[in-house]
């Protein structure tokens, strides 16, 4: 069964929006690279990004045919499949705990899942499989120290508690962290029959192009993936994408927008990190110019 909002969580999600957008993005030419926050409003992003980290990394293999790509760990035990752009499951992330055996857990990330989200997963998972997930588990030196509900608690993202799920909001309201309630059918959850236990959205479908888009883990993938990809989720800090990139509705509704330095020097790759040792994500251009504070009302209370 596929992972879908639930219309009560929907509505909860709606503002009173502004109208106006700020008018130096208007003067901006449509290739102009720009640092835009929140990392969830920022449309795709350089798709690419997290194939890259992938090919890098040690020992991992890739298989490339007109499907997509599969990449495999050294220890043959997880699979990182990308498929073409449109599909629900743009980026399939499957766990066995030996060479053949049937999956213990699985991740996805629809196609418009900002690139910066899917990579912090990736590469976590890459540094967290060289020592079997240890060094994340309690006691570990890379342990999080924290959980993805607590994470954003801590950020002040409100909780709602609905009959079948508990989804953490963020003060926009247009994303979320959701947790199923009740018992969890571990086989049903892996064959698809029941939703996934966990999942990281955006649902801005009713601003004109917003974005939707979301990722799912099922309900043994280990928590310290998942908060890899809700601490980029979640963050402030910019990333890096062309104002034609952008969805167009969002622009008044993203807290922060400003030029990033065109310079050749300078990276266009978003400002995402990973955890993993190596496999940073490279850093922003440094900013030339003020920020721009998009005009118009701020967002009125939830509705």
């Amino acid at each position: 069964m596929p992972w879908s909002l639930p219309s009560a969580a929907t509505a909860a999600l709606r503002l009173e929006r502004p109208s106006v957008t700020h008018p130096n993005l208007q003067e901006l030419p449509p290739d102009a690279p720009l640092l835009v926050s929140p990392v969830y409003f920022a449309g795709t992003g350089d798709p690419a990004l997290a194939d890259r980290l992938l090919q890098a990394a040690p020992g991992w293999t890739e298989a490339v045919n007109e499907a997509g790509a599969r990449f495999a760990s050294p220890c043959k035990t997880v699979f990182v499949t990308r498929s073409p752009a449109g599909s629900d499951r743009a980026w399939q992330i499957d766990a066995t705990r030996a060479p053949g055996d049937t999956r213990v857990w699985s991740a996805s990330f629809s196609s418009t899942t900002p690139t910066e989200i899917v990579a912090a997963f990736t590469t976590t998972l890459v540094d967290g499989l060289r020592t079997n997930h240890r060094d994340y588990l309690s006691g570990g030196p890379r342990q999080p120290g924290t959980t993805p509900a607590t994470l954003l608690s801590e950020l002040g993202w409100e909780t709602k508690v609905f009959t079948d799920a508990q989804h953490q909001l963020a003060p926009d309201g247009y994303a979320g962290f959701s947790i199923r309630r009740g018992r969890v059918d571990y086989d049903a959850e892996l064959a698809g029959a029941e939703p996934p236990q966990w999942a990281l959205y955006c649902n801005a479908q009713e601003l004109t192009s917003g974005p939707r888009w979301h990722a799912t883990f099922t309900s043994a993938t280990p928590l310290y993936l998942i908060t890899a990809a809700a601490q980029v989720f979640s963050a402030p800090d910019p990333v890096v994408r062309r104002l034609r990139d952008l969805p167009l509705g969002v622009l008044p509704h993203l807290a922060e927008v400003r030029l990033a330095d065109p310079g050749p020097s300078r990276s266009a790759t978003a400002r995402a990190r990973s955890t993993t040792p190596g496999l940073l994500l490279p850093d922003p251009a440094v900013p030339s110019s003020p920020a721009f504070r998009p005009s118009g009302p701020a967002p009125g209370p939830r509705r």
